[in-house]
């Protein structure tokens, strides 16, 4: 099959995509928008680096009449090179009325940036200082992809002794299940990294169902070596 320069349309507005053995210049006639390009994942990049992949999916083009048919699907293409057809300059201009004023701002009123940086949200500004309290991803998960997150959650014993069970799952998919076995060793699951500070008050709660001979059940904050360095309830 004979291919064709394709205008990209949305997120590569003002570029071309041709494929590899495509022509374009601008003998050629006005090419209108037949899609929108998806960038790949990060699974389709080859060993440069490079997408080893380029995903186009169709939209209606300008003028198409309301409720006629767009082709659905994805088209995949490889060895993709994007030529630059058009551009212009930019050339903002700025105009500061310094003559000028308006109501004052309210003190209380005010505005700030901030990005998901290290802990600058999740332990940090955010109150909630567990991650995952919902068990969205298994206990002791390490996968990241488009199905997985890796979990804050690590077992504490013997391996195995954590599973997750979706029979009666309290919330979600799956809640976690602790086998403690004789009671000989400790037991459970834990999390670290949490942002304590010496001399606050921390309040929290758990939702626990099992066997009568499991209680008692012990939630500890541990902060530093020997007993000084721990709190249990």
């Amino acid at each position: 099959m004979q291919s064709r320069a394709i205008a990209a349309g949305m997120l590569l507005a003002g570029m071309c995509v041709s494929a590899g053995s495509a022509t374009s210049g601008s003998a050629q006639e006005p090419r209108q928008p037949v899609g929108a390009i998806v960038n790949p994942s990060a699974e389709l990049l080859g060993s440069d680096g490079r997408p080893a992949h380029w995903i186009l999916e169709p939209r209606a083009q300008p003028g198409t009449a309301p409720g006629a048919e767009v082709a659905s699907g994805r088209a995949w293409f490889d060895d993709l090179t994007l030529e630059l057809i058009t551009t212009r300059e930019l050339r903002p201009d700025i105009v500061i009325q310094a003559d000028t004023t308006r109501e004052p701002m309210p003190d209380l009123i005010y505005g700030q940036f901030i990005e998901h940086l290290g802990k600058s949200i999740y332990g940090g500004i955010w109150a909630e200082m567990l991650e995952d309290r919902k068990f969205y991803s298994a206990v002791g998960e390490t996968r990241r992809d488009r199905e997985h997150v890796p979990s804050p959650w690590r077992s504490v014993g013997a391996p195995g002794v954590v599973t997750m069970v979706t029979q009666g799952a309290f919330v979600g998919a799956h809640t976690p299940q602790v086998d403690l076995g004789t009671g000989a060793e400790p037991r459970g699951i834990a999390q670290s990294g949490l942002g304590v500070v010496a001399g606050k008050g921390y309040a929290g709660y758990v939702f626990l169902a099992g066997d009568a001979p499991a209680a008692p059940i012990d939630v500890r904050m541990i902060w530093g070596d020997g007993p000084n360095g721990r709190s249990s309830v």
